[in-house]
């Protein structure tokens, strides 16, 4: 991190808000190594984590002012880069042994059980506790809320956001935790080609509607809170699972991770969204990808009021991206992302 660079990102943020306070917020970083302030900021930046924990040993060994309601933070990656605002909504200061399940839940690690929280946060103070008191059963621990200021909530150019698109032999509606058994169904329907895209083993062979269930619960919650949308793809009775559709930010965390080159004459700052869908295994012979995109693209003209939209999806899934490019998009950009073994590429 440099000072230069954290003083440049402070003042194009009080440029698009006026409102924001000259002095400099306190800048930090999640976690203990780079690799965790990066997962931990991916979870923010997805909706996932609204809070978090401080010990409050460690401030008073410091001698640093304990956060309050109204506090800014500007947070950075594990590159030491500054990348969100976030506002404090929330402070309890409680003992360690009395944080309940509902702030473990908040903080959005693992599977989001107090069990999990109390085992991660022992080990983290016991390891790398500022104060020489460490860690104690009855610590007093800091337990904030915060919403994210930055990046902006994503969504169409106007207006809200849609709640539905609805064709004659399609629907699209916000997918639900509630809809794990039939999206689960659609997915295992649709194993081969998902893991060509999705590059990272899932769905697993042993997934499970209950593991599908906890993955749904996030995505309903970051729509929610407008970070990033998915929509669940059914036929008009609502069904029959025929597919997923997601809509995300350039800003969205693990796209700022990856490399994207241009490869027309087009930046990725322009890009207005970025969309990736997959439809059921069990249907390949009906045309519905070239339904459901066609369908897609005009939704994000008309209703979304989006501009450019890049479609994107692995190279290694052929048949889509043979799909994207016979329906008269260009392939703009590749995409790489860390830890997988295949690009990505972006038609618009």
């Amino acid at each position: 991190m440099t000072t230069a660079a954290v003083a440049e990102f402070w003042a194009a943020r009080r440029a698009d808000n006026p409102g924001l306070p000259a002095e400099l917020p306190e800048v930090w970083a999640f976690g203990a190594t780079p690799d965790h302030a990066d997962e931990l900021l991916a979870l923010v930046l997805e909706g996932i984590k609204t809070g978090t924990a401080s010990s409050l040993w460690d401030y008073e060994h410091a001698g640093e002012k304990v956060p309050e309601v109204g506090d800014l933070s500007i947070i950075l990656d594990g590159a030491g880069e500054p990348r969100a605002v976030l506002e404090t909504t929330a402070i309890e200061i409680v003992p360690f042994d009395q944080v309940d399940a509902e702030h473990a839940a908040a903080e959005g690690e693992g599977d989001r059980t107090l069990a999990h929280w109390r085992a991660v946060h022992e080990r983290y103070w016991r390891e790398h506790s500022d104060s020489p008191r460490g860690y104690e059963p009855d610590m007093p621990v800091i337990c904030e809320r915060f919403r994210v200021l930055f990046p902006r909530a994503f969504g169409p150019a106007q207006g809200p956001v849609p709640a539905e698109l609805r064709t004659p032999r399609l629907l699209l509606r916000p997918l639900l935790e509630a809809d794990a058994p039939r999206d689960f169904e659609a997915v295992v329907a649709t194993r081969e080609g998902l893991l060509l895209w999705e590059q990272t083993g899932w769905p697993e062979e042993d997934f499970t509607v209950e593991g599908n269930r906890e993955d749904l619960r996030g995505l309903e919650e970051r729509h929610r809170r407008e970070i990033a949308y998915t929509f669940t793809v059914a036929d008009p009775s609502d069904t029959e699972c025929l597919g997923c559709v997601y809509l995300f930010p350039t800003s969205a965390a693990f796209l700022a991770r990856s490399e994207v080159t241009a490869q027309a004459d087009l930046a990725w700052e322009d890009v207005d969204a970025v969309i990736y869908f997959w439809t059921t295994g069990a249907r390949p012979d009906e045309g519905l990808d070239a339904r459901l995109l066609e369908h897609l693209r005009a939704w994000f003209a008309q209703e979304w009021g989006w501009a450019t939209v890049a479609f994107v999806t692995a190279e290694r899934w052929a048949a889509q991206a043979d799909l994207l490019r016979g329906s008269g998009l260009t392939q703009a950009f590749r995409i790489v992302e860390p830890d997988k073994e295949g690009p990505y590429l972006g038609f618009v």
